[in-house]
């Protein structure tokens, strides 16, 4: 397998994951997918997200920006750091070692 496929069959997998998990936590939070819409949008500070843009995510055909994700993250949990002290927990780090 060359290096471009397997990045490629990597990032599908991911692109897949995240895809499971947003899906999960939105249904976890009790929301549709037009609420979830409407508080993104509040969250990065726009007027509005695409329609379709939710339903992409989790299906797999789009992935969020790292901002986009940050957000999600922050909606999900209720925390600013979400997505860095989630990071920082896969590697082993406690929180005071992600401030840092």
């Amino acid at each position: 397998m060359s290096r471009r496929s397997s990045d490629e069959a990597r990032e599908a997998h991911v692109r897949r994951e995240l895809a499971r998990l947003l899906r999960q936590a939105r249904e976890r939070a009790g929301l549709s997918q037009a609420a979830l819409q409407a508080r993104l949008a509040a969250a990065l500070g726009v007027e509005s997200v695409a329609a379709t843009t939710i339903s992409r995510y989790e299906r797999g055909q789009a992935a969020p920006t790292l901002g986009t994700l940050d957000a999600l993250c922050e909606l999900f949990t209720g925390r600013e750091d979400a997505l860095v002290a989630a990071l920082a927990q896969a590697l082993g780090e406690s929180d005071a070692e992600a401030d840092e």
